[in-house]
């Protein structure tokens, strides 16, 4: 009967020891996963400094874009009047002009539009980086905060819930 007794403990024994083994490649994993997730963070943050940057920019040359047309439009306003003393050639010259500044124009206000479109994104894709980080942070620290039995089933619980958020 003892030997029985000796048998059943070293084979609960063994299962514990594969249990903590597990626990702590787990946790070696999530170790890596948020490495790796600060650098993806640290990345994204970087990009999207830049992207504030050239949108500030970009900004500033549709207020210059938009200060030259509203100078075109004067410049145009006076010269109509001067070309039905000057003649129709100049008038057309000066057209062609007017036409070029209001297509430049345009074309900063798309390229505006675009790059809001792009750091929209950027930020879409930080906040999902950072809910997934916040997600992996609570799996660890319900894995460290129980025991072995209700941690399996605490990180399977984070897991799906971080999987969902996903969504």
């Amino acid at each position: 009967m003892k030997d029985g007794y000796d048998h059943q403990l070293k084979a609960e024994s063994e299962k514990f020891s594969l249990a903590r083994q597990q626990l702590a490649e787990k946790s070696v994993q999530v170790e890596q996963g948020q490495a790796q997730l600060k650098l993806m963070h640290e990345q994204a943050t970087q990009e999207l400094s830049a992207a504030r940057q050239k949108h500030s920019l970009d900004n500033s040359k549709i207020v210059e874009l938009t200060n030259n047309l509203t100078s075109s439009k004067l410049e145009h306003q006076a010269l109509q009047r001067f070309a039905q003393d000057s003649g129709d050639e100049r008038y057309a010259v000066l057209s062609r002009e007017h036409r070029s500044l209001v297509e430049q124009s345009h074309a900063a206000i798309a390229q505006q539009s675009l790059l809001n479109t792009q750091l929209e994104t950027t930020v879409g894709s930080l906040k999902a980086s950072n809910e997934y980080l916040a997600c992996q942070v609570r799996e660890k620290e319900n894995i460290q905060g129980h025991g072995f039995g209700s941690s399996e089933l605490a990180c399977g619980a984070s897991a799906h819930i971080c999987h969902m958020r996903k969504f």
